[in-house]
């Protein structure tokens, strides 16, 4: 089990909040999945988001906004989701994003092949690789994070470094146009 506090500045939303967050690591977990999962989480920070039930349940996202019906409002995915699975999330909820971590040429090349039924509702956040991992492997089992974002710079200050990152967004559709 992993306690980060993160000081949240986020202009680009104007988003100011301070998070507590209790976070399990799954054991298949790599640092740049884990580091994007965080960023995730604060990039896309609202009252009640919450992590997905659990990374080893197919069928959930891994971070997910809910209604007050209980209905999925936002689906957040980690990585690079399958058609299949990205067909799922635009049924099942009413805003899908997917935050990025690998290089995207061969999981767009895939998707290209397969059909993605509303690419157009699909907003795609490009993260850097290295940046990712870097928070991943930057996170003990305590830690505190100050996170501030304007536009596409993100900045994370950690007890002992700074972290410099750019964020690339962009709807899947426009990404298998271009």
């Amino acid at each position: 089990m992993h306690r980060l506090e993160i000081d949240l500045s986020d202009s680009t939303r104007s988003v100011w909040e301070h998070l507590e967050l209790r976070l399990a690591r799954h054991p298949s977990e790599s640092d740049g999945f884990f580091g994007a999962r965080i960023l995730a989480y604060a990039l896309s920070w609202a009252p009640d988001l919450v992590m997905g039930e659990d990374l080893s349940t197919p069928d959930a996202p891994a971070l997910e906004l809910r209604t007050p019906t209980l209905a999925i409002a936002h689906w957040i995915d980690i990585g690079v989701p399958s058609a299949k699975r990205l067909n799922l999330a635009t049924r099942s909820a009413e805003r899908v994003s997917v935050f990025c971590h690998r290089d995207p040429a061969n999981w767009l090349r895939e998707l290209s092949r397969d059909r993605v039924q509303a690419p157009d509702r699909v907003e795609v956040t490009l993260l850097d690789f290295r940046f990712a991992e870097a928070m991943g492997a930057a996170l003990g089992r305590r830690g505190r994070w100050s996170l501030m974002r304007d536009e596409e710079m993100v900045q994370v200050v950690t007890e002992t470094e700074t972290h410099d990152g750019i964020l690339r967004s962009a709807t899947l559709e426009s990404l298998l146009a271009g």
